[in-house]
């Protein structure tokens, strides 16, 4: 399980905590976190943003043309259906590893507490499938030049798909799939739903 405060030590939260909707979002959300097994990814400096819609708009547009050389092209909240996101940029060793997790929280106040947290656990699972992934190909990714390296860990890791797309439903499921190993089935369930 993944100690809170050592957690809250690599993390950065933008957003506003008065928000009413925090009040029942954080702990929430800390009781995912808490439930994390103690694996290496979730180690990685993490950097969250959660707010209503129009502000995460307003976030990313301010602040994605900054993170775009590091992070690639930030995520489009203009569109409805998209209320997370996790982007991550995997370095040579944790230290050198971060990822960006974004909530809209529009739609929470009407979703169950379960919801909530399947959401949560969906886009840590965003994280966790392709560290795994590349961890356990590793050996074959490191023969690789660095161009083919890249198309091989898209291949593995399904990253660069587009939204809608057949590719996108099968990464969602190997997603989802992540999310229930790491301890969330009801909750998935629940975001599924």
């Amino acid at each position: 399980m993944v100690d809170l405060e050592r957690f809250y030590s690599r993390n950065e939260t933008f957003g506003d905590p008065n928000l009413p909707i925090m009040q029942r979002v954080k702990p929430l959300y800390e009781k995912v976190i808490q439930r994390l097994p103690d694996e290496e990814q979730f180690q990685i400096r993490s950097f969250f943003v959660f707010n209503y819609r129009d502000e995460v708009i307003k976030y990313w547009a301010l602040n994605g043309p900054i993170l775009r050389p590091v992070l690639g092209p930030e995520p489009d909240f203009t569109v409805i259906s998209i209320e997370g996101n996790c982007m991550f940029v995997f370095g040579d060793s944790i230290e050198h590893s971060l990822y960006y997790l974004t909530i809209v929280l529009d739609d929470f106040p009407q979703k169950s507490d379960d919801y909530i947290k399947g959401m949560f656990a969906h886009e840590f699972a965003e994280l966790s499938f392709p560290w795994r992934t590349i961890k356990e190909h590793q050996n074959e990714l490191q023969k690789l030049g660095k161009n083919a390296r890249k198309v091989r860990i898209n291949q593995l890791t399904k990253i660069d798909v587009k939204v809608g797309t057949q590719e996108y439903f099968e990464k969602e499921k190997l997603i989802n799939q992540e999310a229930i190993r790491l301890g969330f089935q009801k909750e998935i369930t629940a975001l599924e739903n």
